[in-house]
């Protein structure tokens, strides 16, 4: 097996921590409706229900900004655990795709809420409360985010794929224990360990 990638931790890990699992899992569904929510307003027609769909995208936003963030974070700190072993390519694959996602996870956190304030406008969380652009309006920067936020979204799809497809192949087709560790606290690539059998009693 190929050796951990040490985060700020200073630890080296053969498995994933439980709350490593449990934001790899709410993030990526958080990401999911917001694509989702993203992909429906591109392609509504200009008018109001477009417009509420959009505030609505926004506000979503800023709402899981935290665990997007806690997401990012909690990686860089805690690293990535030691890859299984496979030839060259595959090994890049599997180690940058995990990467390149995490990192298009925070360009899409942070691109979107400076497309916003760099528009002029506040970001207004349902309602609950505002937060207003301390930038004020940017029309250069305003463009290059949201340029940014959509070409985002638009290499999320790929990297996802190559992500999925790798944890299937990993699970039926290598059978080792790639996906188990990302659904299990404190799971490794080691195979498990078998009980002993009993002795049968003579006599």
């Amino acid at each position: 097996m190929s050796e951990a990638a040490v985060g700020l931790s200073g630890k080296r890990r053969k498995s994933y921590s439980w709350v490593s699992i449990a934001l790899h899992w709410t993030a990526a569904v958080g990401f999911l409706v917001m694509f989702y929510i993203g992909n429906t307003f591109e392609e509504m027609p200009r008018g109001p229900e477009r417009r509420e769909v959009l505030l609505f995208h926004i506000a979503l936003g800023m709402t899981l900004f935290p665990l997007f963030a806690g997401r990012v974070i909690w990686r860089l700190y805690e690293g990535w655990p030691v890859e299984p072993d496979q030839p060259l390519l595959l090994k890049l694959l599997g180690r940058w795709v995990p990467r390149l996602l995490l990192l298009n996870v925070a360009l899409q956190a942070v691109t979107g809420p400076i497309a916003v304030w760099t528009g002029g406008n506040p970001i207004d969380v349902f309602g609950l409360f505002s937060i207003p652009s301390v930038t004020g309006k940017i029309q250069i920067v305003h463009r290059l985010a949201e340029t940014a936020h959509v070409i985002g979204a638009k290499t999320w799809i790929p990297l996802l794929a190559l992500h999925v497809l790798g944890a299937l192949k990993h699970h039926f087709y290598d059978r080792d224990r790639v996906l188990v560790r990302m659904v299990r606290g404190g799971a490794t690539l080691d195979p498990p360990k078998l009980s002993p059998e009993p002795v049968a009693r003579q006599g």
